[in-house]
């Protein structure tokens, strides 16, 4: 996978070819949130658009992260993903998140999506204590 954090202009120019993966992707959520509003917090400081691309450059997946502030505690979130094998074709891409929220002083990774991700995040130490699948990060 080549999974790059892509912010301002760059994702500005680039969200045309972004949108339809979240857009698919939020078909399968809640409805809490939407495309544009993901679009208007990745431009801000508080979420993140991470890309995979293919070796022409051309978007394969997207993944949606955001921090969230409570009294607290401060939590790395994965609002969405696209992509089949950001989680099922190994841990790289979880660690890498993992370890951008602990240097971002997050306490917990949350990631929003379908039950079906717990059976494949389990194994990994997340855990569902609602509808959000979540690890502690530890010392952050």
């Amino acid at each position: 996978m080549n999974i790059k954090r892509i912010h301002g202009d760059t994702l500005a120019r680039r969200w045309a070819d972004i949108v339809p993966h979240v857009e698919a992707a939020l078909l399968h959520g809640s409805g809490s949130v939407t495309s544009y509003g993901l679009f208007i917090q990745c431009l801000g400081a508080s979420a993140q658009c991470w890309v995979d691309e293919d070796e022409f450059g051309d978007i394969i997946g997207v993944a949606i992260t955001r921090f969230e502030e409570q009294e607290a505690t401060r939590t790395f979130a994965i609002v969405t993903t696209t992509h089949p094998d950001w989680f099922t074709g190994g841990h790289d891409v979880l660690e890498r998140f993992e370890e951008f929220g602990r240097a971002e002083g997050c306490h917990r990774v949350n990631i929003y999506g379908r039950r079906g991700w717990l059976r494949v995040l389990s194994k990994h130490g997340y855990h569902e204590p609602y509808t959000v699948i979540t690890k502690d990060l530890g010392g952050a």
